[in-house]
């Protein structure tokens, strides 16, 4: 990897949980002599070409390491995969950190627990309200590059999902969190994983963690006893611009 994953292993409330943070590769194209602008669409086409099959090989990359956190388990093992992938959440990139496909949030298929959730990550992107779903400003248009991916142990203990604030480039990165007293505790150790990124989980206000077995996986419910999604609203400023407007903003 052109930049090295970080995992860590932290501990809640008596309750470990395995962290991978990442940097993939972006989509800016360079050339060789230390050049930025290809010498004909031959050779743009060719490095475009090499930033995919790179970023994708990070990414199957990541993907063996949250496999192996996982090992079939997902169900009983709190694992989180989050940073900046470097592009959007239905890119072939992203898709491969998240395994079997078939259930993600808010399809019809979330709510149908099958074999493929033992090994699978979801994405959290959905849950945060669409005017708010971006965390960089790119040539007007508003794109997330940055997620949160969790197993199937934490996905029905998530309970906010939002960005907000803003950075110097008015990059706003997603949060995820559960409600006090676990909050600040656990949103330390994953700020410690990844500055960019907080994340803190706890039980559901159901009650005590749902437990799993083999012979019975718990239902992904979607009652309000179990989780709910708060979807805080953007307020727009002078200093953080709404996609679609005229200030551009990129990284790399």
């Amino acid at each position: 990897m052109g930049r090295g994953a970080l995992r860590a292993r932290v501990n809640a409330d008596g309750e470990d949980l395995d962290l991978v943070t990442c940097h993939l590769k972006s989509k800016l194209l360079s050339f060789p002599g230390q050049r930025f602008s290809p010498r004909d669409e031959a050779e743009r086409a060719r490095y475009a070409a090499y930033a995919l099959y790179r970023r994708s090989a990070e990414a199957v990359t990541v993907h063996a390491e949250a496999d192996k956190l996982l090992d079939g388990h997902g169900s009983e093992r709190p694992v989180i995969v989050l940073g900046d992938l470097n592009d959007e959440p239905d890119a072939g990139t992203t898709q491969i950190l998240l395994g079997p496909r078939g259930s993600e949030i808010a399809t019809p298929g979330f709510d149908r627990p099958d074999r493929g959730d033992a090994s699978r990550l979801w994405n959290l992107a959905p849950l945060i309200p669409q005017e708010r779903r971006f965390s960089r400003i790119f040539r007007g248009r508003g794109e997330l590059i940055d997620h949160i991916l969790v197993s199937h142990n934490l996905v029905n203990r998530v309970e906010h999902i939002a960005i907000d604030g803003a950075t110097p480039a008015c990059a706003t990165r997603p949060r995820a969190w559960r409600a006090p007293p676990r909050r600040n505790q656990v949103a330390g150790c994953c700020q410690a994983a990844s500055s960019a990124t907080r994340s803190a989980l706890a039980p559901s206000r159901g009650g005590s963690p749902r437990s799993a077995s083999p012979q019975s996986p718990p239902a992904r419910a979607r009652s309000g006893t179990s989780c709910t999604a708060s979807r805080p609203q953007y307020s727009p400023s002078s200093s953080c611009p709404a996609p679609g407007s005229d200030r551009t903003l990129d990284k790399t």
